[in-house]
């Protein structure tokens, strides 16, 4: 209500090494059926969903919310990251036959055509100003979508996106599930990418934690609460 923003939460699944892939990319599945059926409730639950082009390209999701009861499901808003529109137009999350609604969030560096052949596919474009690097900023992406009445958005990843949205200290709440398996591997991936902080006494840390249970997996939600210079 302050900022006219949403709330941005995280959402990820890692490993015991704090990997979300293997070295190879491979990422199906971390965590286990109980802790995907959590995340499904919670998508139930949210305003807008979001991931970056990376994602699109490796896991091709549907970004769409699946429950047992299909009578009580609603789909949150579905925004992709796509500063130039590189991402694959047949991907899942494109298909006009998915319920709800598809946004790509890019600058106008989008080529024209490709704009013409998303919103062809019934996926909405929005032309956002970039920040320094060229990418979308994120700070006009949550006016954007605050402004359409999102309160709530969900961030999924990969890390290049946890990580511009780390940097930015525009996170404020993490859902963080922990598999009981170890991918090890110098070039595996992590959660969250990006600069990342310099100093450990200077890292945000999750406040007011819930620790849960979930199958084999454990659930770790928090807030995050950054520390003072």
């Amino acid at each position: 209500m302050r900022t006219r923003r949403p709330w941005v939460m995280a959402k990820y699944a890692m490993t015991l090494d704090g990997k979300i892939a293997t070295r190879a990319g491979h990422a199906h599945w971390i965590s286990g059926p109980e802790a995907r059926a959590w995340v499904h409730r919670l998508r139930n639950q949210v305003d807008a969903i979001l991931v970056g082009r990376g994602t699109v390209e490796t896991d091709d999701p549907r970004l769409t919310t699946r429950l047992p009861d299909a009578r009580s499901v609603r789909h949150p808003l579905r925004v992709v990251l796509d500063s130039r529109g590189r991402a694959p137009l047949t991907a899942r999350v494109f298909s006009g036959a998915l319920p709800g609604r598809t946004v790509v969030a890019a600058t106008d560096a989008l080529p024209r055509a490709r704009r013409a052949a998303l919103q062809a596919r019934g996926v909405d474009v929005w032309a956002l100003p970039p920040d320094a690097s060229g990418r979308v900023s994120l700070p006009a992406l949550l006016d954007a979508l605050g402004a359409r009445g999102v309160a709530t958005l969900l961030v999924e990843g990969g890390p290049t996106v946890l990580g511009a949205f780390f940097d930015a200290a525009l996170l404020h709440q993490s859902h963080v599930f922990v598999a009981p398996a170890l991918f090890g591997g110098a070039t595996a991936p992590s959660a969250i990418g990006g600069q990342g902080v310099a100093r450990a006494d200077r890292a945000p840390r999750l406040r007011r934690l819930r620790v849960e249970r979930m199958g084999d997996d454990v659930l770790i939600t928090g807030y995050l609460v950054r520390e003072r210079a």
